[in-house]
């Protein structure tokens, strides 16, 4: 699955128009025309909306982690692994030692 959607369309009215996407708007989306970077719009859908300049244009919409969203991967795998080691470390330790028996 592509975390990058390019649309290439041709607005053919004279002034800027309202782009209404298929693609649901998350934080950690970035968008540009041409090359240049915009701000997107939630749309009354819960997906993206673009102002588009007249002429033919390149959208491209990609998704990024954010900087919560790495930290929160991150502390997952810490706390997994101490969680780990603390299970087998102490899991160890409390088992009863067993006496051998020697037969006479």
């Amino acid at each position: 699955m592509s975390n990058k959607l390019t649309i290439e369309l041709d607005n053919s009215n004279n002034k800027n128009t309202v782009l209404t996407t298929p693609i649901y708007r998350y934080k950690g989306q970035v968008a540009s025309i041409n090359g240049k970077l915009v701000q997107t719009k939630l749309s009354k859908f819960g997906t993206t909306e673009l102002t588009i300049p007249p002429g033919i244009n390149k959208v491209v919409i990609t998704y990024q982690y954010t900087k919560l969203a790495i930290a929160s991967r991150y502390l997952s795998i810490v706390t997994l692994i101490l969680f780990l080691l603390y299970r087998f470390t102490f899991s160890k330790q409390k088992q009863p030692r067993r006496e051998v028996q020697h037969s006479h």
